[in-house]
C-alpha cells in the first residue's frame, strides 16, 4: 500500500512540475524589432515623469517605515504614483515602446531583468 501511495505522489509531483515549468511560446516584446529613435523620444518625453515617479516611490517607502503610519498621506502618494504611471504609459504607447511591466505578456524568463 505504501508503494502505491508513494508512486502516486511521485507521478503527481513529476507531472505538476512539468506542467508548471512549461509555459508555451514566449510572448515577449523581444520578438518585435525596436525602433531606437522611438525609444530615445520616449526617454526624452518621459524623463521628468520617470524621475518624479522614482521620488514618489521613495516617499511612499518612507511613509510605510514611519510609526504611526499616516494613512491619508500613503493613499495620496499611491494615487500620485498611479497617475504618473498612467502618464508614462500613455507616452510609451504614443511611441509604441515597452515600458516596465504593463501586464502585456512576458514569459518571466527573459523580461524580468529589463526595466526602464
Amino acid at each position: 500500500m505504501k508503494k502505491v501511495v508513494l508512486m502516486a505522489m511521485l507521478v503527481v509531483l513529476v507531472t505538476s512540475s512539468y506542467v508548471f515549468a512549461w509555459r508555451g511560446d514566449c510572448s515577449c516584446y523581444f520578438k518585435k524589432e525596436t525602433d531606437i529613435n522611438s525609444v530615445k523620444m520616449f526617454q526624452k518625453d518621459s524623463y521628468q515623469l520617470r524621475d518624479e515617479l522614482m521620488i514618489k516611490k521613495f516617499e511612499l517607502k518612507n511613509e510605510y517605515a514611519k510609526e504611526p503610519k499616516d494613512v491619508s498621506r500613503i493613499e495620496a502618494l499611491r494615487k500620485e504614483i498611479l497617475e504618473l504611471r498612467n502618464k508614462i504609459n500613455s507616452i510609451a504607447e504614443k511611441y509604441n515602446v515597452f515600458w516596465g511591466n504593463r501586464g502585456r505578456g512576458g514569459c518571466g524568463k527573459c523580461c524580468n531583468d529589463l526595466r526602464w
